[in-house]
């Protein structure tokens, strides 16, 4: 029996690290799977129209969110536009979609240095492939923060007052996020500096639902 001990002990803790890893394994690939889900919510052609029908304060708006740069990780071309005017978007960004170090899923928000260069491109999203990082202007504070809400559902926001914004003297904005595999609501507000709103929807969410 003494000369099985160290034996099993030795499987005992073989057992115990194997577990362990897998468990840790596990885990990652639970966090990449949200992280792939969430990505894949983003992608597509949304529409606010069924919104705008139903309450005038709304405008029918069309969102395109294309991926771009496959090879250097999840970013995506985002464009919006009022329907009937989708050759002269009002908004371009371009989002870089990653868990951080605290394990947090976050869309950090750049805009285009030139943005008329780049009407369109959702429909060649390989346009981008000729360019790099050096395109890009980061919107320092801008980030939106998520976490999943439930099944097949994540939320988020920006936090606090961090965006700085002067859009119609407002001295910064936040977002609100809802994003499911049907579309997603987002509330863009612009804040005076004494925290009274100045411009965007005042009784609610765009609802972008998905055409495509």
């Amino acid at each position: 029996m003494r000369k099985l001990l160290p034996l099993f002990l030795a499987v005992a803790a073989f057992a115990a690290v194997t577990f362990s890893s897998s468990c840790s394994t596990e885990t990652r690939e639970a966090e990449d799977a949200g992280l792939n889900e969430l990505f894949g919510f983003m992608q597509g052609t949304f529409s606010s129209e069924a919104q705008a029908e139903a309450d005038e304060a709304f405008f029918p708006i069309i969102l395109h969110m294309a991926q771009i740069w496959e090879d250097r990780g999840r970013w995506l071309y985002v464009e919006q536009a009022m329907i009937g005017r989708e050759k002269e978007p009002y908004r371009q960004r371009v989002y870089h979609v990653f868990r951080d170090d605290e394990g947090r899923l976050v869309s950090d928000v750049f805009t285009l240095i030139n943005e008329q260069d780049f009407v369109g491109a959702h429909l060649s999203p390989e346009l981008f492939d000729a360019f790099d990082a050096d395109i890009l202007s980061y919107r320092s504070g801008c980030a939106v923060y998520l976490e999943a809400a439930g099944p097949g559902e994540f939320r988020g926001s920006t936090l606090e007052d961090q965006c700085p914004s002067s859009l119609q003297g407002a001295s910064f904005a936040t977002s609100e996020v809802t994003i499911t595999e049907a579309g997603m609501e987002t509330w863009d507000r612009g804040f005076s500096a004494e925290g009274e709103q100045v411009w965007g929807s005042v009784s609610g969410g765009y609802v972008f639902l998905r055409i495509n």
